[in-house]
């Protein structure tokens, strides 16, 4: 059975460094795809992020988790830590998203 917790723990996390990886080869070759991918990379990680940490605590960090996962149990820990990383992923993507766009930068890809 699929879950938020197995989606936002493993498939998400994979697709997006295999695509990351992808990319990187890409970008590497200065192709106009890998641009256009590694500008989608710098939105969609938070997009989702944002819209688990807003819409769906619950299914992600579920209160009943008992002693297996004992580090997110401990009061709200899992959702704070999440929170953090969400503050500093916004950063470092808007970075990568005004990189990308600029006139200087999409002028070298081919």
């Amino acid at each position: 059975m699929v879950n938020a917790r197995l989606v936002a723990y493993v498939v998400l996390p994979l697709c997006f460094s295999l695509l990351g990886l992808i990319t990187s080869v890409g970008l590497f070759g200065l192709r106009e795809w890998a641009r256009k991918v590694a500008i989608f990379l710098s939105v969609a990680p938070v997009t989702i992020c944002g819209l688990l940490l807003l819409l769906r605590p619950d299914a992600i960090f579920q209160p009943d988790i008992g002693l297996k996962y004992a580090i997110l149990t401990v009061g709200d820990l899992g959702i704070v830590v999440y929170a953090w990383m969400f503050v500093i992923l916004i950063p470092v993507s808007v970075w990568w998203l005004i990189l990308f766009t600029r006139k200087s930068v999409r002028s070298q890809f081919r």
